[in-house]
């Protein structure tokens, strides 16, 4: 999942299930969750460059 998004070199750890299944559905909830810089520092009041230091 992670190379198909682009991310060349990662390290994961799972933690309590090692199912294939629920892994995919946490990485695929996770990646959605992400937010870009312009949304942290607009919810935040602050400059994009006081966020991402």
């Amino acid at each position: 999942i992670m190379e198909l998004a682009g991310i060349k070199d990662i390290l994961t750890k799972s933690i309590r299930s090692n199912n294939a299944i629920s892994v995919a559905r946490a990485t695929i909830d996770a990646l959605q969750r992400l937010k870009n810089p312009e949304k942290v520092s607009k919810d935040r009041g602050k400059e994009k460059e006081m966020i991402w230091q």
